[in-house]
């Protein structure tokens, strides 16, 4: 998935199922969530049809954004801040 991804973003490449292939997968119970979503925000490019992305982008708010996220899933911690950003 990561390999398909990185070759779709760097020949310019435009795979519609691609992006519906990885839809199933956006679940909040997936234990590759973060390879998921990495692979999603590497392969878009400027030729990629926006028509493909909103689908993805939709379930992502619906999985992952809700109220019952804590505040502390929102914020960065200390030690993962930019050196521009502390002190």
């Amino acid at each position: 998935m990561q390999l398909l991804s990185r070759i779709t973003s760097l020949h310019l490449l435009t795979i519609l199922g691609f992006y519906k292939y990885n839809f199933k997968y956006l679940t909040h119970h997936q234990l590759r969530a973060p390879a998921i979503l990495a692979s999603l925000a590497q392969s878009p490019h400027d030729l990629t049809p926006t028509d493909a992305l909103i689908p993805p982008v939709r379930k992502l708010s619906h999985q992952f954004v809700h109220p019952g996220v804590g505040s502390e899933v929102c914020r960065r911690s200390e030690r993962d801040r930019l050196p521009e950003e502390q002190g």
